[in-house]
């Protein structure tokens, strides 16, 4: 069995990783992950009875979380970078849209100067 020092490792991993790579309701998604990097049946309640220290976090799941870190940070990169197409995009239509609308807007009349010479009398 695993000492203690070992289950509170794992069980931070688990607490910290899951958040991290899959956002606030992140326990079934770390499930799922978890049940294909390694062929086992995790489920979403397995992992709160491993956090809420009901069960014992087994060794098999720091492989497989890194398993599964690997492969999120490559699905959150390659997302990022479809993003950054769409604002690119974006950035460029409304670039586009201010340019044709300030050649709608006629030439405004200049503003008279005021004279800022000092006045002579009262």
């Amino acid at each position: 069995m695993s000492s203690t020092r070992e289950q509170q490792a794992r069980r931070w991993l688990v607490s910290y990783v899951g958040p991290r790579a899959y956002g606030e309701r992140w326990i079934a998604p770390l499930a799922a992950a978890l049940s294909q990097a390694t062929g086992r049946s995790v489920r979403g309640p397995q992992i709160s009875h491993w956090i809420a220290e009901i069960r014992p976090v087994p060794e098999w799941v720091e492989a497989a979380l890194l398993t599964v870190l690997n492969a999120r940070i490559s699905e959150l990169l390659a997302n990022a970078g479809e993003l950054r197409k769409v604002a690119n995009g974006l950035e460029r239509r409304a670039a586009a849209r201010i340019a044709a609308d300030a050649e709608l807007v006629p030439d405004a009349e200049p503003e008279p100067e005021e004279n800022n010479a000092p006045s002579m009398g009262m």
